[in-house]
């Protein structure tokens, strides 16, 4: 890192003497009062920046007014012509250190001491014709064009010290009173406060400029050069067939497969520049943030205190104190763009211990300013403010005043002796002139108002029982008005999910805040709950539809209704149904298609199957549950998806016993999902989980606890699912899926169902396999025990299932399968099973009559 140029912030080596940390800082000197007396005689070295030089006797010695920072004063520095260079030393914001003895200064001098200097050390020179600061009296619009330089000024640098102050003493404070210091992110994706006024943060300009430049410098490749492309690996492919066809070296199919492999990379970067457009990515007609750095919309902070909600619901009392951005459209001195806050968070609080500790901080504050910067604050008197420290020790000293929002409005009303700019009525925010009014006329101390009005306070204040206020309160001070705000925040679940619905802001960025709110959220008063009727009840399902979002819930047939409901929000099953408190019933799915029901039969035939030995009955002939099905996926007007449909034993009570249960019940919902050829291949582990025994394994039940457990394992190891392996070393299933292998004489394997779930899919697809026989790519197809070895060690691997369809495989256990590549007779399968879905026989694909919903 280049050393900054000017010599006063030369950096210091830590592995040299530590001479310049021995500086002794002006306000050690003469802030001392009568006792700088006692440093008269010792040797000190002070820096700092000259404020006013002069030459004396002729040139004989100069005075320096010396200032480093450290107070408003300066300390008087006297140094003779054989010292160094009086005309180097005296121009206005020269920065000097120097070295000398500390002297008694004549009678009448305001100082009790100066500094007679016999070394000079260091010398920064400023020229007197271009520094822009001269010694008169500055205005701070004048500052406002040297910022860089106008912390040198009087003004400014006793606001730095007085900031300074207060940091430590907020830091002082919060931590005397229990309160632990976090930090909140700066750039959020979430409006604390609701208003949208928040300065966006994005790379899309940029990466659209840089991306038209590159574009420009280097032209997307054209279709025919894509087609090009294609036309190579499919010749680098049919070479690796040729080779492995004629049992060519491993050596060369290695070599062979090298080749593919870059030309498949070769066509991906090309596609990949294809497919770029220049500009600022759009989807919908609207930008698509999902390009953007973050991968959505993010904005600098207006306010930490949602995330340090975090930290209170663990750590208890915290605080969090940095800096906040406003994009407000208003050039007034009350709105900033940028500024600190602090934002304490009080665990197991209310509205009550809120206003108390916001008190205690401002008079805490005031004393501290009193008691460690009067220095500083007298010169605001001076020059500013002439009542300033009055009102510090009238804060620092007076009781707080406690009016609601209500009593403030009341009392302004009645006012006769002012006419306010602001109109003053329930329900409008109170202006500036208002809260000083209550501050400096009517009470003459500080006031607190509390319980506002929702409409004009932000979605995360605690709704009070009159539903028209929210537990909010201000402190408002003299000569200034609101001086801090501070709520009790909203706890209940429900509650706080309609304050955010109402202020027009989407639930998803809050999805994270919402569920403090389930995980342990702290309430803070007594909690009522309502009773619902029925028509209520019906209504709270509805509003609670609405905050979920959409999802793709298309329709829903039940037989306790005997119908069908595209209503999501009466989409839902008794409680004491036997399948939903003891986990008693089946299900199974089949997939639609371009409009059409795909191997609805074989699931039938599958489901009714589990259903007998899980011993429930149908409650219908299988014909009409053919027929439900049909009638169903026309209703919801879906045209590709998924039709879930299950049997349990019924409604009863909610005993172990089915013996109660009424009569068996049969629900179907349809789901509308983008299913399409998977081309991508996926990593697996083999599952730990215990393997579901054959009896349960066989049927397909809705006893998937060992299934969610299997996939979680998985998914927390990096990799997409899992396989079981029995206990005799065979290979069993997926955790949702069978799986199948072509080993490396191509031979297609399927372990053998008889302690797993036959799959309907895996089914089909063994008989359509052998076309690839009849092609010469297989050797044959067949069901017989695989050890975990052996399946290791195959060519090719791939998941087969309903939805899938199938999902190739290319790392188990972090060991590749074959070349770790999708293999092309994965690929070839999966076009056999496509095309089976997409245009097969009839009597596979059974048309769905939407015209008979019209």
């Amino acid at each position: 890192m280049a050393t900054p140029p000017t010599a006063e912030m030369a950096s210091a080596n830590l592995t040299s003497p530590p001479e310049r940390r021995r500086r002794e800082f002006i306000s050690s000197i003469i802030g001392r009062g009568t006792a700088a007396d006692d440093l008269v005689g010792r040797r000190v070295r002070v820096g700092g920046w000259v404020k006013t030089g002069r030459e004396q006797g002729k040139g004989a010695f100069a005075f320096l007014e010396l200032n480093d920072g450290s107070c408003l004063a300066n300390l008087q520095v006297i140094v003779d012509s054989s010292v160094y260079p009086l005309t180097q030393l005296v121009h206005t914001g020269t920065s000097v250190l120097v070295e000398g003895e500390l002297k008694k200064p004549p009678e009448g001098v305001k100082q009790r001491v100066e500094l007679r200097v016999d070394r000079v050390l260091e010398v920064g020179s400023a020229d007197p014709s271009t520094y822009p600061l001269p010694k008169t009296r500055l205005t701070l619009e004048f500052l406002r064009d040297y910022v860089h330089l106008r912390p040198r000024t009087n003004t400014i640098s006793a606001i730095a010290r007085i900031r300074d102050e207060l940091a430590y003493a907020t830091h002082t404070f919060f931590r005397e009173n229990g309160f632990r210091y976090v930090h909140t992110p700066i750039i959020t994706t979430s409006d604390c406060e609701g208003a949208g006024e928040m300065f966006q943060v994005t790379t899309l300009f940029s990466d659209a400029e840089k991306l038209d430049k590159e574009l420009q410098n280097n032209p997307p490749p054209s279709e025919s050069e894509i087609e090009a492309a294609k036309l190579l690996v499919k010749e680098k492919g049919d070479d690796v067939a040729h080779l492995k066809s004629l049992k060519a070296s491993e050596g060369e199919i290695s070599a062979s497969v090298l080749k593919l492999t870059k030309a498949k990379e070769s066509l991906s970067k090309l596609e990949e520049r294809f497919n770029l457009k220049p500009g600022i990515p759009q989807k919908d007609g609207k930008v698509d943030y999902s390009r953007d750095f973050f991968g959505r919309q993010a904005f600098l902070t207006v306010s930490g205190q949602l995330q340090v909600e975090t930290h209170a619901c663990a750590l208890g009392n915290v605080y969090t104190f940095g800096p906040t951005f406003r994009a407000e459209h208003s050039h007034t001195s009350r709105h900033l763009a940028e500024f600190w806050m602090i934002e304490p968070e009080i665990a197991f609080g209310d509205l009550e211990d809120d206003m108390y500790y916001a008190e205690e901080y401002v008079k805490f504050l005031c004393r501290w300013l009193l008691d460690h910067c009067l220095e500083d604050m007298e010169f605001m008197v001076k020059n500013y403010d002439k009542s300033a420290i009055d009102r510090l020790k009238l804060v620092s000293s007076e009781p707080f005043k406690r009016i609601s929002y209500t009593e403030a409005v009341e009392l302004l009303c009645a006012v006769t002796d002012k006419k306010f700019e602001n109109k003053v009525e329930w329900g409008v925010d109170l202006a500036s002139e208002h809260e000083r009014y209550l501050t400096e006329v009517i009470f003459k101390r500080p006031v607190i108002v509390y319980n506002y009005p929702k409409e004009i306070k932000a979605f995360y204040m605690r709704l009070n029982d009159d539903q028209k206020t929210v537990a909010a309160m201000d402190v408002l001070v003299p000569k200034v008005g609101e001086l801090i705000g501070g709520s009790q925040r909203e706890e209940r679940y429900d509650a706080l999910v309609e304050r955010i619905t109402d202020a027009g802001l989407p639930l998803e960025p809050y999805d994270w805040y919402l569920e403090l709110r389930k995980f342990g959220e702290q309430t803070y008063v007594d909690l009522c709950v309502p009773v619902y009727s029925s028509s209520e009840v019906i209504e709270k399902l509805k509003w609670m539809q609405t905050t979920r979002g959409k999802k793709p819930y298309k329709a829903m047939y039940s037989s306790l209704i005997g119908g069908i409901t595209l209503d999501q929000s009466l989409m839902v099953l008794p409680i004491d149904d036997h399948m939903v408190h003891r986990g008693h019933g089946v299900f199974d799915t089949t997939m639609i298609m371009n409009g059409c029901l795909y191997d609805l039969d074989s699931h039938l035939e599958r489901f009714l199957k589990s259903a007998s030995k899980a011993k429930i009955s149908s409650p219908y002939p299988v014909k009409n549950m053919r027929k439900i099905i049909i009638q169903l996926a026309a209703a919801s007007k879906c045209k590709k998806g998924s039709i879930r449909f299950w049997l349990s034993a019924g409604l009863g009570d909610f005993q172990l016993s089915p013996s109660g249960c009424s009569e068996p019940t049969f629900y179907a919902v349809v789901v509308e999902q983008n299913i399409s050829q998977l081309r991508e291949g996926v990593k697996v582990i083999t599952s730990t989980v215990p393997i579901k025994p054959s009896e349960f394994a066989t049927m397909k039940n809705v006893n998937y606890l060992p299934n969610v457990f299997s996939k979680m394992e998985a998914e927390e190891k990096g990799a997409y699912s899992s396989i079981w392996v029995d206990d005799q070393g065979y290979v069993a299933e997926g955790p949702n899926a069978n799986v199948a292998f072509i080993s490396k004489n191509k031979e297609l394997v399927f372990p053998l169902s008889d302690k797993i779930l036959s799959g309907c899919t895996s089914k089909r697809l063994q008989l359509l396999a052998p076309k690839l026989v009849e092609k010469g790519l297989l050797r044959s197809v067949c069901s017989r025990h695989i050890t975990l070895k052996e399946a290791k060690n195959s060519s090719e691997m791939m998941y087969v299932s309903s939805l899938l369809p199938i999902l190739p495989i290319i790392e188990w256990d972090k060991e590749h399968i074959g070349d770790g590549m999708v293999g092309e007779l994965t690929m070839a399968l999966s076009d056999l099973m496509w095309e089976d879905i997409t245009s097969g026989p009839e009597t596979r694909r059974i048309s769905i009559p939407y015209d008979l919903e019209e």
